[in-house]
């Protein structure tokens, strides 16, 4: 099957799966605010806030893999193929296991209610729910791997699958409870923590049994060598990813913080409702990284021009999503939450803003990826990530905008990096890339 023929498939099988993702977790919201209280919510988001800070630790392996497994593959290197996946499952692991000790005797010491800013619950439940979630993410980490491999394959929809099984599962199992009028934030850490896990190990079991048993980890072709290039490439998108993480994810934490848990609630709901059209714009740009990335390690550069031109194209229809979500937002709302939350109409500007600038920053950031010349990215999302924590804060307290202002310092910090990847795209395709445009 060509690369084409490949990529369409999977942005119809990603479209399905996510439909279906979306439509659950627009419920899952809902069923969380009818049973928990708004202060309650906003802590659970936080937390996982906080969680999303620790994706670090995998140094940017997994995407180091991502290019090198689909190049591997593309010339039909078995071999090094193994190599690689042995040698991250076994290194990845060791890494999450050590960290997690090691947050386990930490968390004894954590001041969870001043860092949530509320005494809803005791510092013994909230340190036990931490415990919980970060047991899931570390070993989701590590079980993650089977979906980088699968996305190496050009097969990105899996991913979608992966998501949306877990949030069914989780529906299903939050009704059960709720049914038995077991509302404990408690239970709902333990249903979120072990369903991610046990969704990646029947999909690791099955898929090294079946069609990847060539490339099935073992510790005979563990080779530490590999984790060098792996890393040399894995280190750039990992700061970058760290930077992105502290971009995005600091403004729940910025928010308890400065007004309180109550607005992130509201803030994630705006959050939830805009990212929608990012979502279903990532299900047919999704695909694009490996797709570049096999395209590029065989000079198919007709290919990658002519995809992202049709992708910038469709872009439009988004844009046109996003505004008319604008204008018929409130009834939205209150069809969906079936409660009155008020929402600022700066507030709500700001977000159809932001989901405007990220779908076309998504473009040029998955065809860079894919040929792997990040280093001009690597800069950018470092300066933006140092700017938009002191931004939020004046823009929030200084100039009295509340949660808009963290939004808008986003805005600001994402709105610098984007020309410049645009003028990156065009010099890579035009193969006239020079200097840290071809690093």
């Amino acid at each position: 099957m060509n690369r084409s023929n490949t990529y369409s498939i999977q942005v119809k099988l990603s479209f399905i799966y996510k439909l279906f993702d979306v439509l659950i977790a627009l419920f899952l919201v809902r069923l969380l605010i009818s049973y928990f209280d708004i202060e309650t919510y906003g802590i659970w988001v936080t937390l996982f806030s906080i969680i999303t800070y620790f994706r670090f630790i995998n140094l940017g392996l997994d995407n180091g893999l991502r290019n090198k497994l689909t190049e591997s593959i593309a010339q039909n290197d078995i071999s090094l193929s193994k190599e690689y996946i042995s040698t991250l499952y076994f290194f990845l692991f060791g890494v999450c296991l050590t960290v997690y000790l090691l947050f386990q005797f930490i968390n004894q010491f954590i001041d969870w209610q001043s860092i949530f800013n509320s005494e809803i619950y005791s510092n013994e439940v909230l340190s036990l729910l931490a415990g919980f979630l970060f047991f899931s993410f570390f070993m989701t980490l590590s079980l993650k791997i089977i979906i980088t491999i699968l996305i190496s394959h050009q097969k990105t929809s899996y991913l979608n699958l992966f998501t949306m099984l877990e949030k069914f599962l989780q529906l299903l199992a939050l009704v059960f409870l709720f049914n038995y009028h077991q509302n404990s934030i408690l239970a709902l850490g333990l249903i979120y923590s072990i369903i991610p896990i046990t969704i990646l190990i029947f999909m690791t079991i099955y898929f090294f049994k079946n069609e990847y048993a060539h490339l099935k980890p073992s510790l005979s072709f563990f080779n530490f060598y590999r984790i060098k290039p792996l890393f040399n490439l894995g280190i750039k998108f990992f700061i970058i990813n760290f930077s992105t993480i502290i971009l995005f994810s600091s403004d729940n934490l910025i928010i308890t913080q400065l007004i309180g848990p109550e607005s992130v609630a509201s803030y994630q709901i705006l959050s939830k409702y805009y990212n929608i059209p990012i979502m279903l714009f990532i299900l047919i740009s999704g695909p694009l990284w490996s797709s570049v990335t096999d395209a590029y390690t065989k000079k198919d550069f007709n290919w990658i021009k002519k995809t992202v031109n049709k992708l910038e194209k469709i872009a439009l229809i988004y844009v046109g999503m996003v505004l008319i979500m604008f204008f018929i937002g409130d009834y939205i709302f209150q069809l969906w939450l079936n409660t009155k939350i008020d929402f600022s109409n700066l507030l709500q500007s700001l977000w159809a803003i932001f989901s405007v600038l990220f779908i076309y920053n998504n473009i040029y950031t998955y065809a860079i990826n894919g040929m792997g010349k990040i280093k001009l990215q690597l800069y950018m999302s470092i300066l933006s990530s140092i700017i938009n924590i002191p931004l939020s804060i004046f823009f929030c307290l200084n100039l009295n905008m509340g949660s808009a202002g963290v939004i808008l310092a986003t805005i600001v910090s994402i709105s610098m990096y984007i020309p410049f990847k645009y003028i990156q795209y065009k010099k890579l395709a035009n193969q006239n890339a020079g200097g840290i445009w071809n690093d």
